[in-house]
């Protein structure tokens, strides 16, 4: 069963429409857009608080107390200074299904596997934020800014025995119109068994259509 996922980026406290992880404009409220996409009937929403790691915040404990409240029908994950199985533990007791982890695939592997000990690898998500440059595809830290050969890296062997499922992120195409880059997608076919969830300018319907039609998602 295929399934659309509504994402809500969150920066400053307020609901951002982000471009190219670069450019940020404000969009409102985060619990107003998120009611909405679960008044819509969205398969799943993603909170993605982008600001916390680099901050030094921790994850934003107190917009999952308020969205308790709205008292939502829609699966919630949430990704943003995720940094120990304490947090991870907290944010599912108070009700997010799933975490959404990147940072940590770059700073800390152990605390990842812990939380999949702990919490199920089915409650764990995996984001990479990549692009496709000079026929190799390159992982993006996007709080150094500096890219790696993702293929070249000891984490591609590991990530079916830590991730559900991995939010593949074509970064320099997001907050663009329907230009979702499939090459992003192709080099994982025979590489891991495991879902794929493209995100970045996936707002178009005939790109939706050739993705939903890849058996890799």
């Amino acid at each position: 069963t295929k399934r659309l996922i509504g994402t809500v980026i969150i920066k400053d406290d307020l609901a951002v429409q982000s471009f190219g992880y670069n450019k940020y404009l404000p969009i409102g409220k985060p619990e107003y857009i998120i009611e909405n996409l679960d008044r819509w009937g969205a398969d799943e929403i993603v909170i993605f608080n982008i600001d916390r790691t680099l901050n030094k915040n921790g994850p934003n404990f107190k917009l999952i107390e308020r969205l308790k409240k709205i008292n939502l029908k829609t699966p919630l994950s949430y990704g943003g200074g995720i940094q120990s199985l304490q947090d991870g533990i907290k944010l599912i007791t108070m009700g997010v299904e799933r975490l959404v982890i990147d940072n940590l695939l770059h700073s800390s592997i152990s605390v990842i596997r812990d939380l999949a000990k702990t919490l199920g690898r089915q409650a764990i998500i995996g984001c990479l934020p990549l692009s496709f440059e000079n026929n190799q595809l390159m992982w993006l830290n996007h709080l150094t800014k500096q890219k790696k050969n993702l293929f070249n890296q000891n984490i591609i062997n590991s990530l079916d025995e830590i991730f559900s499922e991995i939010i593949i992120v074509d970064w320099k195409n997001e907050g663009s119109f329907g230009k979702f880059n499939i090459k992003l997608i192709m080099p994982f076919q025979n590489q891991i068994n495991i879902s794929l969830i493209p995100f970045g300018g996936v707002n178009d319907i005939k790109k939706i259509e050739i993705l939903i039609k890849l058996n890799i998602i």
